[in-house]
């Protein structure tokens, strides 16, 4: 079974790999890590800054991304956006 922390690692080098490393992964920032109920999945909570400029204007915000990993192989099973209320 992977501990914590090579799971937050396979999904920081999925981040990477998928993004095609378009985006600084130096400013990629784990905020959660959690193991289901049934120990099954690993749920890696993963931000980056997005900058979007307005005439004057230059704001940031974060978005999440949530990789779902298997617990025992630490295979990708799934990836998707966080919203945020």
């Amino acid at each position: 079974m992977l501990d914590v922390k090579k799971a937050t690692e396979i999904a920081n080098s999925s981040f990477r790999f998928l993004y095609d490393n378009r985006l600084d992964s130096s400013k990629i920032q784990l905020e959660e890590v959690e193991l289901t109920e049934d120990g099954k999945y690993w749920l890696v909570t993963l931000s980056y800054p997005i900058e979007s400029a307005i005439p004057g204007i230059l704001q940031t915000r974060k978005e999440y991304k949530v990789f779902k990993l298997d617990a025992e192989t630490g295979e990708l099973q799934a990836m998707k956006v966080r919203e945020v209320a």
